[in-house]
């Protein structure tokens, strides 16, 4: 997640994955006038732009919704992401903080909560995330001027975690969030300045590639549509390959606003794709942006959200399918999505595929005819 948070049951290798999908494919193309009786993808209505069906009945690879221990509890947003999804990203608590005890043990109670739940409804889970500089647990802030004993507890916990949810999570988000928000260089972080700038993430890749040698392995982070930026992302990617870090996925979150120029997305995807690994759209929302005054209609911005929404499906289609690791929404209604909380406007925004009643978004329906479009090509 973009610097402020609140902070599926799948065998990793490829074939299981595809297999489990077909089926997937096939039983919710079936269900879909059930999932609509439910109103979970809008009542069915068609308009000029063919059925609503689940996202995850369309696509030929995952597609994935963030969910939160406690929206367990909201039976009117379960139905929505259990109709709509095939992959888990738990939205907080697989990170350090809820792990990592300040006794240096591990409680994964709630993250086990979300896992459970991906289990449970055939659902893939994507593991997020193992190391992230806003998260520096006491455990590890006390030993910080031991070097020896704070690699050993790193090791320990990537190497536990990994190994606790082995053949459930088929990827991680080992390394999230790198480089600065400007871009211009890496984080200066308490994993940076006790192992080294880069060495941090070197033995990050290591020590998960040991506990789970089948998994996916992804650098993840956000504002790599800025060119800029992009390039000092990829270049560390570069320098990462080259000393045999065992990376094998490139992470882009895709948190952007409805005024990025047309284009960007794709040259984005395009990049990124040109190390031949897979690439996982990590936590797509379209925000409307939190201009002081903006007097665009409402039409006009939704119209904008579901132009770059359809982009980006068409860019990652065109992706060879062992390099489409899954797309994954940052949320169900706008009503839930963190652009709702501080330090954000608490209304407004409307960046995800549902709006804050659960009904279907313009957003939706150019996802599904992209989808659509690319699948006859």
């Amino acid at each position: 997640m973009v610097e402020v948070m609140q902070d599926p049951r799948v065998v990793s290798p490829r074939s299981t994955v595809t297999g489990m999908l077909s089926r997937r494919i096939f039983i919710g193309s079936a269900m879909a006038c059930v999932a609509c009786s439910e109103r979970s993808i809008g009542a069915g209505a068609e308009g000029s732009h063919g059925p609503l069906v689940p996202l995850s009945s369309v696509a030929r690879f995952p597609i994935g919704g963030a969910l939160n221990s406690a929206d367990l509890n909201d039976p009117t947003l379960m139905a929505l992401f259990k109709a709509n999804f095939s992959q888990v990203t738990p939205g907080y608590e697989m990170k350090m903080g809820p792990i990592v005890r300040t006794s240096g043990q591990f409680d994964y109670t709630q993250a086990d909560l979300v896992a459970d739940y991906a289990a449970a409804n055939n659902m893939a889970l994507h593991g997020h995330t193992l190391v992230w500089y806003k998260s520096e647990p006491e455990a590890f802030k006390r030993i910080e001027g031991d070097r020896i004993a704070f690699a050993a507890l790193y090791k320990r916990y990537i190497t536990e975690t990994v190994t606790h949810y082995r053949n459930r999570a088929r990827g991680w988000d080992v390394v999230n969030e790198p480089v600065t928000h400007d871009g211009t260089g890496l984080r200066d972080c308490l994993w940076s300045r006790v192992l080294g700038a880069e060495d941090y993430m070197v033995d990050a890749f290591d020590h998960a590639h040991r506990a789970a040698p089948e998994s996916r392995r992804f650098i993840n982070d956000y504002g790599l549509e800025e060119p800029g930026k992009r390039r000092l992302f990829m270049a560390l990617v570069e320098r990462l390959l080259k000393r045999g870090a065992k990376l094998n996925g490139i992470g882009t979150q895709t948190h952007v606003k409805i005024d990025l120029p047309t284009g960007a997305l794709t040259d984005t995807i395009k990049d990124l794709a040109s190390f031949g690994l897979p690439v996982h759209v990590s936590e797509l929302d379209i925000s409307y942006g939190h201009r002081s005054v903006d007097l665009r209609t409402a039409a006009t911005k939704s119209a904008l959200q579901a132009d770059r929404a359809a982009e980006l499906v068409r860019a990652y289609a065109k992706l060879p399918e062992k390099q489409q690791y899954a797309i994954t929404i940052w949320g169900v209604r706008d009503r839930d999505s963190w652009l709702r909380h501080d330090p954000f406007p608490t209304t407004g925004d409307a960046p995800l595929l549902f709006d804050d009643d659960g009904q279907p978004k313009p957003m939706l329906h150019a996802m599904l005819d992209a989808f659509r479009e690319t699948a006859r090509r």
